[in-house]
């Protein structure tokens, strides 16, 4: 089954409609880097277009050999996906960016809100808001916008790595699993989605089936 399908069977199940919960360790991790959040608030600048689609640089990336090759078409990609199609929407997106970094999140969600608003079927704004609601351990909210996220692009290895983490903060292992299996399959050159893999496979071959 897709990695979306997935979600919204557990959505519609209530598995995943569990009340957030503080965690030290999920709030020192959600600034450690691309992979520990949705994506990465950065520059959306992209100026030189990559000349291939993204449906081609994510076939190119999936057989990368090595993380160098992989992280320069990772960003091919992560420039595509970036671009809105409008002035106004990347303006906003580079005053969210801003926000998230400086950790202004009210702010943040109000610029996401209305990009939303402006363009729902731009997967970046999608993905940015649910990035805020992750970094502010809202997680029934970021995992409401990663499963849009995952129907506009169901390839977004960084809403799938992203809904696995909260997953497996969550306590839902095997779910996790299948979205961290599925990221890596995307793009198998991310150290920290094989690291909390490789530690809920542990735990899962000690556990009861």
């Amino acid at each position: 089954m897709a990695p979306a399908l997935w979600l919204a069977a557990l959505l519609t199940l209530g598995l995943l409609a569990l009340p957030a919960q503080a965690s030290e360790n999920t709030a020192a991790a959600s600034t450690g880097g691309e992979e520990t959040i949705l994506t990465d608030p950065g520059s959306l600048d992209g100026e030189d277009e990559p000349i291939q689609s993204v449906g081609s640089l994510l076939d190119a990336l999936a057989l990368s050999e090595d993380g160098e090759a992989a992280d320069e078409l990772s960003q091919q990609i992560q420039n595509l996906w970036n671009q809105s199609g409008s002035e106004t929407v990347d303006l906003l997106m580079r005053r969210a960016s801003v926000a998230i970094r400086v950790r202004n999140y009210t702010m943040a969600l109000d610029l996401l809100d209305t990009i939303i608003a402006l363009e729902p079927d731009y997967a970046e704004g999608w993905n940015r808001r649910a990035t805020v609601h992750f970094l502010r351990q809202d997680y029934a909210l970021s995992i409401a916008d990663v499963e849009q996220v995952l129907r506009l692009e169901p390839r977004h290895y960084g809403a799938l790595s992203g809904i696995g983490f909260i997953l497996e903060e969550l306590g839902q292992d095997r779910q996790a699993q299948l979205f961290l299996s599925e990221a890596l399959r995307v793009h198998p050159h991310m150290s920290r989605t094989r690291e909390v893999l490789g530690a809920i496979e542990r735990r899962l071959r000690g556990a009861p089936i």
